[in-house]
């Protein structure tokens, strides 16, 4: 009997003990006339630029379409923080065709920049879809906040790409919910190092080589256009070192507007030509009017570069 109150008694005194330990916090090493606990950590050094907050963007829908044929309307703005910019779009088709809805000549903040978005929808039906702008590519570009994003908008019958197309027009949102009147573009930064090939209706700027891919030797360029036309910019002619070597390159630019772009030379091709080191690019620059291809070239002129001066 002794025995099963002593078992008892120590079982008890255990519990008590358990409890004991699990309601109390660890002790934290305190100093003097001290009300809060001493840091053992080293403490982390504080950033030097406090983080940046995602832009709050709007939730107004933007109903940009909507007659017999067609809906088209921005219903919300998200941050995704892996991908971006979403921007959620409604899409319907109200006729007896099939359509194809698509983006071109798009501009944040009038920097070009290509979504790389088209919907189809079948005669008849709707669709709900999520056009990406990926802000960390547009920070490289010196936009920190999507204010403002223009495009023309291109419905066309997906069977037969000849027809009239049932919407062709340019639209301006504006996540943010800033106008017209407050958006702030970015201006151009200048770098160390970079070359102006040509300065007036059409800036051309390389900005850098990057010579440091094994398999890629690529041009970093500006391109401004000055003009009050859509022009498509490209080169021909393109030797390396007196040698053809062609990269097969252009980019829209619309009116007023600003792209970066990138002109990629293979090594493939480079070692076709015994080409080790680059020491001069020789290319015929052209800009044309890209909605009148019957106008002569607005601009046409050769430029030689040399990367290493």
């Amino acid at each position: 009997m002794m025995k099963r109150i002593f078992a008892i008694l120590l079982v008890l005194s255990m519990l008590f003990s358990l409890a004991a330990c699990g309601g109390d916090p660890e002790p934290t090493e305190k100093v003097p006339g001290a009300t809060k606990p001493v840091q053992t950590e080293a403490p982390t050094e504080e950033p030097t630029e406090a983080p940046t907050e995602p832009p709050a963007y709007t939730a107004d829908n933007w109903n940009l379409v909507d007659n017999e044929n067609v809906v088209f309307t921005v219903t919300e703005f998200r941050h995704n923080e892996h991908l971006g910019l979403e921007m959620h779009v409604y899409c319907e088709n109200k006729t007896d065709k099939n359509m194809m809805f698509s983006l071109d000549g798009v501009s944040v903040l009038g920097v070009m920049y290509d979504p790389f978005w088209a919907e189809e929808v079948a005669a008849g039906k709707k669709a709900n879809s999520t056009i990406y702008f990926d802000t960390f590519e547009l920070a490289e570009m010196g936009i920190d906040s999507v204010d403002e994003i223009s495009f023309r908008l291109s419905v066309m019958d997906n069977d037969n790409w000849m027809d009239e197309p049932f919407v062709d027009e340019v639209f301006t949102v504006y996540p943010t919910g800033k106008t017209a009147e407050t958006v702030v573009y970015p201006q151009y930064r200048h770098k160390n190092g970079e070359t102006v090939i040509v300065d007036g209706d059409l800036l051309f700027i390389v900005e850098k080589v990057d010579d440091v891919d094994s398999s890629r030797y690529v041009l970093n360029c500006y391109i401004a256009n000055r003009t009050d036309k859509n022009l498509l910019v490209s080169w021909d002619g393109v030797s390396v070192n007196g040698f053809m070597v062609n990269p097969y390159w252009s980019v829209s630019i619309a009116s007023g507007k600003q792209a970066y772009s990138e002109i990629i030379f293979f090594r493939s091709e480079l070692d076709k030509q015994d080409i080790e080191v680059v020491q001069d690019i020789t290319f015929r620059l052209q800009a044309s009017n890209s909605t009148d291809w019957s106008e002569d070239y607005l601009f046409d002129e050769i430029f030689t570069f040399n990367p290493n001066h």
